[in-house]
């Protein structure tokens, strides 16, 4: 659920690069998507239950928390270089 959350807010955000009125309308929610995808990140690192570096889960969380966070970024670096 939450991997379509932010995949539709990506979609979103790609879409409104094409047009600034509907950026101002997206940009919102991708800077949740990235918050969330931050605190995702810094409570799995800081967490105290141990975790799983080693099985397959334990490589590809990290790195979907990960992109949850550079996708709003490089909106946003996109929509500035506009």
């Amino acid at each position: 659920m939450f991997t379509g959350q932010v995949a539709i807010s990506g979609w979103e955000g790609f879409a409104a690069l094409r047009e600034e009125l509907l950026w101002r309308r997206y940009r919102l929610g991708l800077i949740f998507v990235g918050l969330i995808g931050l605190l995702q990140l810094v409570g799995l690192l800081l967490g105290t239950t141990p975790y799983h570096w080693s099985s397959v889960v334990g490589i590809v969380l990290p790195l979907i928390f990960l992109e949850w966070v550079m996708t709003p970024l490089l909106m946003f670096a996109a929509q500035r270089r506009r």
